[in-house]
């Protein structure tokens, strides 16, 4: 089992390494923090850099196993539509550039939907990224011609986790490329505006005789309620990073 990950020895480690075999006498470290893919994040202190970092890698080389060290850069992530299921994302790298001239991919590409959904799926959405924001925008404007294909691409849109979708009363995607129904108040197949009360001329909204029903949890109150178990759960998760 490996051992549990401790900030403040590694930090230290560093450190130490940098004074006693660089003479460095003041830190060069200021935290070391794991990713949410298990990366290690090194951050310097202010008088120092990530390049200085790799510059003198024989320094701190063995304090740590990792395969490779490099300084943390934006990429320019973009989703690919339509992308045939019957084939594996490795092939994406070399379709992407070979076919399409002066585009080159960093990261691994991954798909946008989970593999229980894409078994009976002919075509899926995933996503890839660019080093430069120029290489996005020239995938976004024109086609990328990958297996044989013309495929339309767009940027990729993070959707926070607590965000609702205003049709199916979900979380986490946009009501436009929603494909269910259910209503606020009720949880019925139909829209929010569109929900009637049977006793009273209401219409779109809850009156005296509403009977709550929360499509989410089942629990009689509106999707939407600040109570709602499933509401509280997304939001917590979406505050706190390490959730």
């Amino acid at each position: 089992m490996p051992a549990a990950f401790n900030a403040l020895k590694l930090r230290n480690t560093f450190n130490y390494a940098f004074t006693t075999k660089g003479g460095v006498q003041s830190p060069i470290v200021a935290s070391i923090t794991p990713s949410a893919k298990g990366n290690k994040v090194v951050t310097t202190t202010p008088a120092f850099t990530a390049k200085y970092l790799l510059e003198n890698q024989d320094i701190w080389k063995d304090i740590t196993t990792y395969k490779a060290a490099q300084p943390i850069s934006p990429w320019y992530k973009v989703v690919i539509h339509k992308l045939p299921t019957n084939h594996s994302l490795e092939v994406l790298k070399e379709e992407i550039e070979t076919f399409n001239k002066g585009l080159k991919i960093v990261g691994a590409p991954f798909w946008l939907t989970p593999e229980t959904r894409r078994e009976n799926q002919n075509f899926g959405s995933a996503c890839v990224a660019f080093a430069t924001e120029e290489e996005a925008q020239r995938a976004i404007r024109g086609k990328l011609y990958i297996l044989g294909q013309s495929l339309r691409a767009e940027k990729l849109r993070v959707i926070n986790n607590s965000k609702q979708c205003l049709k199916c009363q979900g979380f986490g995607h946009l009501e436009a490329r929603c494909t269910k129904i259910a209503c606020q108040i009720c949880s019925n197949a139909h829209h929010t505006s569109l929900h009637k009360c049977k006793s009273c001329p209401a219409k779109g909204k809850a009156c005296v005789h509403t009977i709550f029903k929360c499509v989410n949890c089942s629990k009689p109150h509106a999707a939407n309620s600040p109570s709602c178990d499933i509401l509280i759960a997304r939001t917590t998760r979406t505050s706190n990073p390490n959730n």
